[in-house]
């Protein structure tokens, strides 16, 4: 893959978010290069197809490079507002906000296998080097720093395994350590609980009917896979009967019209 920003040219440019689509457009518009970006024409021109697209700010040229597994469901979610107003962590979506659909377009660069995401997500970071993009390296949170506490939150959401107790015990010596924990009535859950902490034996291997899922995110256009069910609920903060119920009922369709679960 040559980086070269001058010969490259994407598979399909779309402007105007909110125009709807006329009854000539819906026959005609397809052959078309330039294209309006609406829910309808995004949704037939993408639906299933994973790849990489890209924002554009057409008042300040600035640029945002993003990846799905689900180029039509995630295209056609920048269209609501309600969508943008839940991420405004995004600077994207802080743009969509702030100029206005009219005054951004979007480009699809890419439809691969995605298998392939990452590899030319990160190929088109290197080409345009994307302002809107706070995350530099594809499919991954380099680029964020958190906080201790917050690491260890996501390692235990990953892995299935409880924050470490030392985690809340820090400030404490051993001795006050030991003190604190032998001076406070427990369950015998509760105790179990700590034991498994202590020792690390909780990461899902000693559940006899523990099964791996993987979890596909048609937001983000992420896969990952967690040990257990348990593990993923936490990590997406769901409820695990909600998934376990899920997957009992081989259901076709995406969970709350983002996640799809399967096991392995």
């Amino acid at each position: 893959m040559k980086n070269n920003n001058n010969n490259f040219s994407p598979v399909a440019v779309y402007e105007n978010a909110k125009r709807p689509l006329s009854l000539r457009e819906r026959g005609c518009l397809l052959s078309l290069r330039e294209r309006t970006l609406c829910n309808e024409l995004i949704w037939l021109e993408n639906q299933g197809k994973s790849g990489i697209y890209k924002w554009i700010n057409i008042i300040n040229g600035k640029t945002y490079i993003g990846s799905a597994v689900d180029l039509g469901v995630r295209l056609r979610s920048y269209s609501y507002e309600s969508y943008l107003n839940r991420h405004t962590d995004m600077a994207i979506c802080r743009a969509l906000l702030k100029y206005g659909y009219e005054n951004l377009r979007v480009e699809n660069l890419k439809y691969c296998s995605s298998e392939k995401l990452m590899e030319w997500e990160q190929f088109f970071f290197d080409l345009y080097k994307p302002e809107y993009n706070i995350l530099k390296t594809a499919g991954s949170s380099l680029g964020y720093k958190h906080s201790e506490e917050s690491r260890v939150k996501i390692s235990a959401a990953m892995t299935g395994a409880p924050p470490s107790l030392s985690l809340f015990f820090r400030p404490l010596k051993k001795w006050e350590r030991g003190r604190l924990i032998k001076g406070t009535p427990k369950s015998e859950q509760h105790k179990a609980a700590i034991s498994a902490a202590l020792t690390g034996n909780n990461n899902g291997n000693n559940q006899p009917n523990a099964q791996e899922i993987i979890v596909t995110d048609l937001e983000l256009g992420t896969k990952n896979t967690y040990p257990t069910i348990r593990a993923a609920a936490r990590a997406l903060n769901l409820r695990q009967s909600s998934i376990s119920n899920y997957l009992a009922s081989n259901n076709q369709t995406s969970f709350k019209k983002r996640y799809i679960f399967t096991t392995i």
